[in-house]
């Protein structure tokens, strides 16, 4: 196996392909919305932004899946879980119709 890595690394450097050397805990952040937050001089919030899916994938957070910095995964602060309202909401998804 290292050998045909060394023979990979020897080929790319010939042809002039450099690859990005990232050490292992820099994690790339899920492809999900993602938002940064701003603080001010007194840590108090004083932005929210939500980020262009293409600036979010080149951001790395620095860490393992149990902790992680400066991005972190949040659960949903809310979770559906009457049958019913499920079902009409999948229906509405499907049909792609607004609630209006």
């Amino acid at each position: 196996m290292i050998n045909e890595l060394y023979v990979l690394a020897q080929t790319l450097k010939n042809e002039g392909i450099e690859g990005k050397n990232w050490h292992r805990k820099y994690k790339l952040i899920p492809k999900s919305q993602c938002y940064r937050i701003w603080l001010d001089d007194t840590g108090s919030v004083s932005q929210i932004e939500c980020l262009r899916p293409d600036h979010a994938k080149e951001l790395r957070k620095y860490g393992d899946n149990q902790s992680s910095f400066p991005a972190f995964n949040l659960s949903p602060l809310y979770r559906i879980t009457n049958p019913d309202l499920i079902s009409i909401l999948k229906k509405l998804r499907k049909a792609k119709r607004s609630l209006k």
